[in-house]
């Protein structure tokens, strides 16, 4: 088959590919009660199955109805009669609660809620919310929160933070390109590895029944990011023999044949990375390691086919010969490192010790609900009940059998010391039995961090065995949320450990160099110590977003490190010098190891500008990891293979 008709074939059979996936991710929904975030498996999902296997399930919807203008609100009116009459009214409220008023012109109602026969609180909470607005008096207004609520909002502004992301990542790279490479052609052409892996990821995740979940929201940005870079490498290769003379067919040959093995292995080490994800308890999580690492292998295999055979077609235009480096500059680069190697060496060990020994004053502490702006409606709802309610999260409290001896007068004291606890606001309701003899008591917390609630719990555990419960048992959304964050972050540390074991054994093998896959670890292990220890020191917590960084960018800023690597090896075995060899992979990857950065900051750096804090989190954290890892490539690296060796070879 000729090469145009084979390379025509090619785009047919991807358009299609492509299309079956476009199809797919449209009809992605995402999960109002983020379900993929609950852990499966843990205490505290089982504890949540065994309350709800002694009580009817329910979560709890609280509403404040106030004056607009800050008036008295007559509790014993008839239009607030009748507002309390149509939420009683409502088939999803179980029971209605009216707490006392504590702030003049306020009125603060707890709806329990049942599920819907799938299980879920979405349509009911929604329902219940639309009839408190449609009733309210005239006059007043209604705000709503509660775990229900927050749930669909962090669901559909998560969504919608995805929506909006991309389409900026997809302008910013454009220009970048334009700019750099000044053709339309090889612009656009960039694109397609990572577009083609994105809507298969999504094609497939919408075939395997997954919706959409806050964590699956990085999909699309990260493989963007990281297709794009994959097809500079291509574009660089092939600017370079077409430089040469060699013919747009030739070149693309040439470049396919000498990228086949080092894009091999980056899709290997950036899987390892993601791979680091599936030990995680969180099935998002776990799930977004699966499809990312899905996604990057995809994404390579289309810049080896599909955008070679794009760019046969489409590119008429010779690249034009932009003056390289010479060959002497890269060699006095190389020389001025290794000259300095032990200082280069010294300084990044001294940081890395100091910000590593920093590790030690990282704090985990999430509040879910400042993930949002300032000006977000539900944000403002949850801090105006609380100022009037205390607070608007509950938390149960679950006694099994046996029970101590006049077990209703130790629940009266049980209430009285675990209201007592910091933090806690009140009993909400009476303790209920069930018919097998298990106790529940629901008491309201105040707004606070994953950390401080988790100390919370544990204190309302402990005075409930001082009253003679043998096992009690704290369960609940809000429990199960605060101790799944704790859980998500420390098992991402912990699950590092083994990416950089996978990463390590990846880059060895591929490199056939045990040594060069240790050495090649160190100037992307570097940059993540730097961000966590820098975060330590900065006093700031860590968050479910920004634990993840460690895991997903030591996969991605180490593909840069193969490709020098790979390349240094080759110039080895034949017969250059370190220093030589250095050299001539510098100057053979050193652009496109530069731009692919490029590409990478600019893209995970998109982020900074969202509304979402975890957004911004998250694509700092990223960005500062890129540029740091670039430094590191081009001069620790360097001095690393050159230090104990300076005069050792002439």
């Amino acid at each position: 088959m000729p090469p145009r008709t084979r390379a025509a074939a090619m785009l047919v059979l991807f358009g299609l590919l492509s299309a079956w996936g476009a199809r797919g991710m449209l009809r992605l929904e995402p999960d109002p009660q983020n379900t993929p975030m609950h852990s499966v498996g843990t205490p505290e999902a089982r504890s949540i199955q065994l309350r709800n296997g002694d009580f009817p399930p329910e979560t709890k919807l609280v509403l404040l109805l106030e004056s607009r203008d800050g008036s008295a609100l007559d509790a014993g009116s008839e239009e607030v009669r009748d507002w309390l009459a149509a939420l009683r009214g409502l088939p999803a409220v179980r029971n209605l609660v009216v707490a006392p008023e504590d702030a003049p012109g306020a009125l603060v109602a707890v709806a329990d809620l049942v599920p819907g026969e799938d299980g879920s609180y979405a349509e009911q909470t929604r329902g219940a919310i639309n009839s408190a607005r449609a009733h309210r008096p005239k006059g007043t207004r209604v705000f709503a929160a509660g775990h229900p609520v927050a749930e669909i909002v962090l669901a559909r502004e998560l969504a919608s933070e995805e929506d909006t992301t991309v389409p900026r990542i997809l302008v910013v790279l454009l220009v970048t390109l334009l700019l750099i490479y000044r053709s339309p052609v090889t612009t656009l052409g960039a694109f397609l590895p990572s577009l083609g892996a994105i809507l298969l990821a999504g094609g497939l995740q919408h075939a395997l029944g997954f919706p959409k979940d806050p964590i699956s929201t990085l999909l699309a940005p990260t493989l963007l990011s990281i297709g794009v870079a994959t097809s500079v490498h291509l574009f660089e290769h092939l600017r370079a023999h077409r430089a040469r003379g060699a013919s747009l067919e030739e070149a693309l040959t040439l470049s396919v044949r000498e990228l086949r093995r080092p894009t091999i292995l980056t899709a290997l080490t950036t899987l390892a990375g993601f791979l680091g994800l599936t030990t995680n308890p969180i099935p998002a999580v776990a799930r977004f390691g699966l499809f990312a690492g899905l996604g990057v292998v995809l994404a390579s295999f289309f810049a080896l086919t599909v955008l070679p055979a794009w760019l046969l077609l489409f590119s008429r235009r010779r690249p034009p010969v932009r003056p390289a480096l010479a060959a002497a500059r890269h060699l006095e680069f190389t020389r001025g490192v290794e000259r300095h190697a032990g200082l280069v060496i010294g300084v990044c060990l001294a940081a890395a010790v100091g910000l590593g020994l920093a590790w030690t004053r990282l704090r985990v502490d999430t509040t879910p609900i400042k993930i949002l702006p300032p000006d977000d409606e539900l944000r403002v709802a949850t801090e105006r009940i609380s100022e009037v309610l205390g607070g608007v999260d509950t938390f149960d409290l679950l006694l099994p059998p046996p029970a101590p001896a006049l077990a209703p007068l130790h629940l009266a004291e049980l209430a009285a010391e675990v209201t007592a606890i910091p933090g806690v606001v009140t009993q909400v309701a009476p303790p209920r039995k069930s018919d097998g003899g298990t106790w529940l008591s629901t008491f309201l917390i105040e707004p606070s961090g994953t950390a401080t609630r988790e100390a919370l719990f544990a204190r309302a555990e402990a005075v409930a065995r001082d009253q003679g419960w043998a096992d009690p048992i704290v369960t609940g959304e809000t429990v199960q949320m605060a101790r799944d964050s704790e859980r998500l972050v420390r098992g991402q540390l912990e699950g590092l450990g083994l990416t950089v074991l996978l990463v390590a054994l990846s880059m060895a093998i591929g490199l056939g160099s045990l040594r060069l896959g240790l050495l090649g670890l160190i100037p992307n292990v570097l940059p993540c110590v730097a961000v966590y220890g820098g975060m330590a020191l900065a006093g700031r917590s860590l968050s479910v977003a920004t634990a993840m960084i460690g895991s997903v960018m030591l996969g991605v800023i180490v593909d840069d490190t193969v490709h020098l690597l790979h390349t240094y090896a080759a110039e080895r075995r034949g017969g250059l010098q370190r220093h030589d060899a250095i050299a001539a992979a510098l100057g053979r990857v050193g652009r496109p190891v530069v731009i692919t950065s490029l590409v990478l900051f600019l893209g995970l750096g998109v982020g900074v500008t969202g509304r979402l804090e975890t957004t911004r989190a998250f694509s700092l954290l990223a960005a500062l990891i890129v540029a740091t890892a670039l430094l590191a490539n081009l001069f620790l690296l360097p001095a690393l293979l050159t230090f104990r060796h300076r005069g050792a070879e002439t």
